[in-house]
This record gives C-alpha cells, sequence and structure tokens, in this order.
C-alpha cells in the first residue's frame, strides 16, 4: 500500500514572547505495508527564520544605547548602500558605516537630536522618551540571499516617568512593542506598530525642559547629506503631529523607495505580526493529520498505516 503524511504542524516555542506557528513540513509518498510503523522527524535546518538572533543587552549606564549590528545584506538608503545598523532604545535604528563608535544621547530631544549625528540616516518607529526596564530588543536577518529580511524587534520598552523634585507620574504601564524591517533587493522600508500607548502625559521625563514630550510618538525617515535634509514621515506621525498622544496598536506603513523627491513613497499596509524563534522545545512538537486530530507528540512521529491496500493513509 502506499502511505501519504497531509500537512503536518508544530508548536514552537518563541521568543520574546510565547506563541504559536504552524509549519508546513513537505510530505513525500512511500511504499508501506498495512500493519507497518514509518517514523517521519521533523526537520528545522530548512526554516530560514530561526538562528542568527542579537539580544541586544540593556545599557548599564542610564539610557546610553550604543548597539550595531550587522544588517546581513547591503542596504540602499536614499541611494547610499550601508552594512551596519545601530539601535537606539528611543526606539529607532541609525545607519552606519563601521561598527565602532557607538553613538547615543541621553534622553529624545527633537530639535536636538534631528541635529546630532544620529539624526542624520535613521528610521524612527516611534521615536519618544524611553527606559530601561523588562524589556526586550532583538535582531535578525532571514532568508536566502537575494531574498533577506533584517528585523529589529522592540518589545515591551517603558515610556519614561518623572519622580521629585518633579511632579510624580507613573508611566510605567505604558509600554512600547514594534519591529521594523528592512528588504533585501526592494530596500522597502516597513514598520509595524503593535502597540503605542497614547498618553498626553507619558513621557514625562525628569528634566527641566519638558518641550520635548510634544514630539513623542516621531515615525519616519531622515537622511541628512552634505547639508541637504531628506525627511518622509507617516501621514499624521512626524515630529510636531503628536501621534504619542493618540497613540495605535496593529497599525503598518510601509515606505517604498521612489525615483524622485521625496525618494520614497508612505503606504498603510496590514499589520502583520513577526515571532522571533530563536529555541525550540522539542517536547512541544504536535502532530495533526488532514483532519486536525492530534496523532502524536514530540519531535519524531511514529504513524502506523492503516488503509487497505492501495489507499493513501
Amino acid at each position: 500500500m502506499k502511505s501519504y503524511f497531509y500537512t503536518l504542524f508544530f508548536i514552537l516555542c518563541l521568543t520574546p514572547h510565547f506563541s504559536k506557528a504552524q509549519i508546513i513540513l513537505s510530505a513525500h509518498d512511500t511504499l508501506l505495508c498495512k500493519g507497518n510503523t514509518v517514523s517521519v522527524q521533523a526537520k528545522l535546518d530548512s526554516i530560514n527564520w530561526l538562528g542568527n538572533i542579537i539580544h541586544l543587552p540593556q545599557p548599564q549606564i542610564g539610557n546610553i544605547s550604543p548597539w550595531t549590528v550587522n544588517i546581513g545584506f547591503p542596504f540602499i538608503f536614499f541611494g547610499d548602500t550601508f552594512y551596519i545598523q545601530q539601535t537606539g532604545l528611543y526606539n529607532y535604528i541609525f545607519f552606519k558605516e563601521n561598527i565602532f563608535p557607538g553613538y547615543y544621547t541621553t534622553y529624545f530631544d527633537w530639535l536636538s537630536f534631528q541635529n546630532s549625528y544620529i539624526g542624520s540616516r535613521t528610521v524612527y518607529l516611534g521615536a519618544q522618551d524611553l527606559v530601561q526596564d523588562s524589556f526586550s530588543i532583538v535582531a535578525q536577518t532571514v532568508g536566502t540571499p537575494g531574498n533577506r529580511k533584517h528585523i529589529v524587534y522592540f518589545c515591551n520598552l517603558v515610556q519614561e516617568g518623572s519622580h521629585p523634585p518633579y511632579p510624580f507620574v507613573d508611566c510605567s504601564g505604558n509600554k512600547v512593542t514594534n519591529y521594523v524591517l528592512l528588504y533585501e533587493g526592494s530596500n522597502i522600508i516597513e514598520i509595524h506598530t503593535v502597540n503605542m500607548p497614547g498618553s498626553t502625559v507619558c513621557p514625562y521625563p525628569n528634566n527641566s525642559s519638558l518641550t520635548y514630550s510634544n514630539s513623542t510618538g516621531v515615525q519616519g525617515l531622515r537622511y541628512v547629506k552634505n547639508n541637504v535634509v531628506n525627511e518622509v514621515f507617516s501621514p499624521g506621525r512626524g515630529p510636531y503631529d503628536y501621534w504619542g498622544h493618540t497613540g495605535g496598536q496593529y497599525t503598518s506603513r510601509r515606505f517604498t523607495p521612489i525615483p524622485n523627491y521625496p525618494f520614497y513613497q508612505v503606504d498603510t499596509i496590514p499589520f502583520q505580526n513577526w515571532d522571533v524563534i530563536d529555541q525550540v522545545d522539542s517536547n512541544a512538537f504536535f502532530w495533526y493529520d488532514a483532519n486536525g486530530v492530534l496523532v502524536g507528540q514530540g519531535p519524531v512521529l511514529n504513524a502506523t498505516a492503516t488503509a487497505p491496500n492501495g489507499q493513501d493513509s
């Protein structure tokens, strides 16, 4: 008889949070006598979104965050090619020519930020004043050459609060989660917002000048070269649009390069979830048959042929 294993799924342990992924495994025809058993093993090395995970450490001094990461492929930004990006705690990535040095700022102030070096070739996901807490920032590059993606995932970054001698403002419950995708070849940039808590108070930093809180939630691109400034922001999410006051959940914007000014087209696209998978718990593999019935657990499925001769099982 001929035994055929239909679509099979397994559940993986995910980071930065636990989730469920369904992976369609390839199926093959196998000649098998009725009553005999065949073993099917899950093969992970063909799944290109495993591995290459970089967990960026929490800053040890204040909010300093000079983290630099290899993108893994040449990425063209406003016509110039970069291989390195620096991830900033204030919810941005900045393109660089080399790993060193790392640049930082002590707080997010749009006026000074845009005039600094890190404001000269930057992707802002939802830039604002954020602090270290039990957050995670991970980066990874996935896919095959010519069709790779570089992802930077910001998970549960906390908006800055305030303590005496300033008015006490508790922002610990306001946590920002979003991520950016860079596409090889097309050089498209996508920003996906999972959660941007809206607030007219948070962030409320411990600083005598609170004017920069008004520019919270900046989302867009900025490139400065030879004193020429190019800026492309998501509609309603520019430096003085106060997007952080209203916030949003499960929204996405795509920045597609175009040959003429302003050099990027901004589109609203459907939100897509991206689970960063950096480890697999083999005990969490669950196998289902074509009817959705659980038939096994673990990395190996031992299945017995039950169908009459000449029919698929």
